[in-house]
């Protein structure tokens, strides 16, 4: 007795979804979770297997970790981050008297959270923090404020020096020292040819070296890498002879401190 079945190229059939004619051939199987089924439908009912009845059966990894990452500034995304943006503001009229809200001076050298180490001062015992007003509030690297130079008069100058210098975290009164620092401009170069300048000091004194670098439309950066930074210098250059400087600061990075002893 013979298993075989008639060719049926011209047999017709019925699809077991919506009941229409079609030829027996164009009906085809449905199949769920990888097992065939006995329901025969047409090409415009039939259904492919859905890939999510079969969750579990393949294994696989998804890994979201890199093995020895290099964040932007290399080793310098692992360390402290200073944004000011947790001062109040001054408005950012350079001449304009700093009031006792917006002085940054030694308020991170302290023994509680926000302790970050480091104390600023200028051509006054503080630098000023200035809020960037609402229509160039996005001049800055971290909206809204920066941070300018101030005159022995205590008058807003972004062209007079900033002393930064850092200290133990955990002891604000021992002197410390890093292997990085970096510190960004604001994104308003308002006068071409203006450079600025970040110089680093040992414990000492001793100039481990500088950077200079142009004024930029993309904010600028200033960063050195070497080992025993306990304080920098940033200066500004304008390109008209006896001018103030024009740039904003932000974004202030550095590495873990340790003792200078």
């Amino acid at each position: 007795m013979s298993n075989a079945f008639a060719a049926g190229r011209r047999a017709i059939g019925y699809c077991d979804r919506c009941g229409f004619q079609y030829l027996l051939t164009e009906l085809r199987s449905e199949v769920i979770n990888l097992e065939d089924t006995d329901i025969k439908a047409c090409p415009e009912c039939w259904d492919r297997d859905n890939p999510q009845t079969q969750l579990g059966r393949h294994h696989f990894g998804d890994p979201q970790a890199l093995r020895n990452p290099r964040p932007t500034g290399g080793t310098a995304g692992r360390g402290t981050v200073i944004h000011f943006d947790d001062f109040p503001g001054m408005t950012n009229i350079p001449g304009t008297t700093v009031p006792v809200a917006s002085r940054l001076s030694d308020q991170l050298l302290t023994t509680t959270p926000p302790n970050s180490g480091v104390s600023f001062s200028s051509g006054s015992a503080y630098v000023a923090v200035v809020s960037l007003p609402p229509e160039h509030e996005d001049a800055s690297p971290s909206p809204p404020n920066v941070i300018g130079g101030v005159t022995a008069g205590g008058l807003l100058s972004y062209g007079t020096p900033i002393s930064i210098t850092f200290f133990v975290q955990s002891a604000p009164s021992t002197k410390g020292t890093t292997d990085f620092v970096s510190i960004r401009g604001d994104f308003a170069a308002t006068e071409e040819g203006a450079t600025a300048t970040m110089e680093a000091f040992d414990i000492s004194g001793q100039s481990l070296g500088s950077i200079t670098v142009p004024d930029s439309n993309l904010g600028l950066t200033l960063s050195l890498s070497v080992a025993g930074i306990h304080s920098i210098l940033l200066t500004q250059d304008s390109a008209s002879p006896g001018a103030d400087g024009t740039i904003g600061l932000d974004n202030l990075r550095f590495n873990g401190i340790v003792s200078s002893s």
